[in-house]
């Protein structure tokens, strides 16, 4: 029973978020929690005992440095609390950029945990892993009519790679819309 200043729902959503341990149930539980008791060991084998510098490298060191790096393990001293070691693999290229940038990324890793988390970062260098490739929609064909057209606008141009190239953008625009 949920103390008494502690609303239903929400005392419900937190007994839903919790995993159930040495007893069975056949109350659904949340993807995520299921999912967290499954990676818990492949995270904790590289050092990540909080999976969430995994998960939200995007959103702790943006677009850009995510793009061109990946953290690959934490290293955590005796304390195995604070003052780790964070081994960021990085393309060749991105490499001395991450290194100028390194206390700005050590400053955004601990704010996102809240304390002193990360204290060094050491850069590998070496080929990211290839992203998953984003499905490229399909683009509908043209009706004669759409095709005639766009060849009409293009027709006053003199120079033939300029025009193709303008017809490749007309069919494009048209079959988006």
């Amino acid at each position: 029973m949920p103390p008494r200043d502690v609303p239903r729902a929400l005392a419900h959503d937190a007994a839903m978020a919790e995993p159930v341990k040495d007893r069975r149930s056949w109350r659904p539980r949340p993807a995520a929690a299921a999912l967290a008791e499954v990676t818990k060991a492949v995270f904790r084998k590289h050092g990540f005992t909080r999976r969430e510098i995994l998960t939200q490298w995007p959103s702790i060191v943006g677009d850009l440095m995510a793009r061109y790096s990946c953290p690959e393990r934490l290293q955590f001293g005796r304390d195995r609390r604070e003052g780790a070691t964070l081994v960021v693999r990085a393309g060749s290229g991105f490499a001395t950029e991450l290194q100028h940038l390194q206390p700005i990324v050590l400053d955004r890793i601990n704010t996102f945990f809240g304390y002193q988390a990360v204290s060094r970062i050491t850069i590998i260098q070496g080929p990211l892993p290839t992203p998953t490739a984003v499905e490229r929609r399909q683009l509908r064909t043209l009706t004669p009519e759409e095709e005639a057209r766009i060849a009409e606008q293009v027709s006053g141009t003199g120079h033939a790679p300029l025009a193709e190239a303008l017809r490749t953008l007309g069919r494009t625009m048209a079959a988006k819309s």
